[in-house]
């Protein structure tokens, strides 16, 4: 892996703002699944554009569906900012990403992408796969933390 100085750069910004978020999460006053689902959320998203930018979820870094792939967690920071962070709107975005991440999945491998890795397809289902479920379990943690409705 050959760096650049905008690399170090990026990758420092990146985990900086990813601790202010962490920070900010663990120290709020909002119940412990909604932290437990930020921070869940917040790493998610960190070790995406790490993975897909360093070495690629599917295929080599170089490949478009990275790019794809980066889509969700851009999708899900704005999704945060428009439900101004509310549980049940996170909750929301949650599961629309982990659809994302299966669908972009489901086409990586029936077209074959990242099919000349010596462990296809494996690395595409189980990376995939992994992020699925972070996704869904940051959702079911905004789901708890959300306030009861109210029954008409």
């Amino acid at each position: 892996m050959h760096w650049s100085i905008g690399d170090f750069v990026f990758a420092t910004i990146l985990l900086l703002l990813a601790g202010a978020v962490i920070l900010f999460a663990v120290k709020s006053q909002r119940p412990v699944t909604y932290r437990i689902g930020a921070l869940v959320a917040v790493l998610s998203v960190l070790l995406m554009i790490l993975v897909c930018g360093a070495v690629g979820l599917i295929g080599d870094e170089t490949h478009p569906a990275n790019l794809l792939l980066l889509c969700i967690p851009a999708s899900g920071l704005f999704g945060a900012a428009v439900f101004r962070f509310r549980p049940d709107g996170l909750y929301r975005m949650l599961v629309v990403m982990a659809v994302a991440q299966v669908l972009i999945s489901a086409v990586a491998l029936s077209e074959g992408w990242g099919g000349s890795s010596p462990v296809w397809p494996w690395d595409v289902i189980i990376g995939n796969g992994v992020f699925t479920a972070a996704w869904l379990f940051s959702a079911v943690m905004f789901r708890a933390s959300s306030p009861p409705r109210r029954s008409a």
